[in-house]
């Protein structure tokens, strides 16, 4: 199986996939060319934010095409961030087109994020400061992602930015208050840690929350399973 990751993201979850696919497909090996795809073998690459991926995903899809090399499969990773039911329903349609109009024969999988990178790693209730200080308590008290699903979580309503900005900055404040250490997009430290995802693959075993988390974990055991 050559498998081909396409991430929206430019930073963290760039740097955080590698080290979660060596505990969860330890069989496969990353390569980081095209032309170096083989059996066993994944490659990432970035899209470079929405709405950009999709102009890279239709050229990824016309260079497959054209040469030799090409995966067995290709997933495709976006955030959807404050997005409505309508526009997500809209961007998928417009991903399925690209794949059916590049007639690429080749399978794919849509995994869109809900609502950012951040969101997901908010869902690790171990992290969550177990006495909160006057920074953590504005958002603690907004929403408690330690008990409530963090991919529901919004932000307030004065709040001035996105909804994954909120999310990111609530990330930061929970690392810093119960590890010391900040969080940030080009070095995200702590959350590639293999003991950071067992927490976060718990959460969804206990309970019915990150469902998008869900279907990503579900996605990557089903390529474990093809090459058992």
């Amino acid at each position: 199986m050559k498998q081909y990751f396409l991430l929206e993201d430019q930073k963290s979850f760039m740097k955080v996939l590698p080290s979660w696919l060596e505990k969860c497909l330890p069989e496969y090996k990353q390569v980081y060319t095209t032309d170096d795809l083989s059996d066993g073998s994944y490659l990432i690459e970035s899209g470079y934010g929405y709405p950009n991926i999709k102009n890279v995903l239709i050229d990824k899809l016309k260079m497959f095409s054209e040469g030799d090399a090409k995966p067995d499969c290709i997933a495709v990773l976006y955030d959807v961030d404050d997005w409505s039911e309508g526009k997500i329903s809209g961007v998928r349609s417009v991903f399925d087109n690209i794949f059916i109009s590049s007639g690429l024969d080749v399978d794919y999988k849509l995994l869109p994020i809900s609502r950012c990178f951040e969101t997901w790693l908010l869902g690790n209730r171990e992290m969550f400061p177990k006495a909160v200080d006057e920074n953590f308590r504005k958002y603690a008290n907004f929403y408690d992602v330690s008990k409530d699903d963090p991919e529901i979580m919004m932000c307030p309503e004065e709040y001035e930015e996105t909804v994954s900005i909120y999310h990111y900055s609530y990330l930061q404040c929970m690392l810093k208050l119960s590890t010391g250490r900040k969080y940030r997009k080009g070095s995200p430290g702590i959350v590639a840690d293999g003991r950071y995802l067992a927490s976060l693959i718990n959460r969804i075993e206990d309970t019915k929350d990150m469902d998008s988390f869900r279907r990503f974990i579900l996605f990557l055991r089903g390529l474990r399973d093809l090459e058992a």
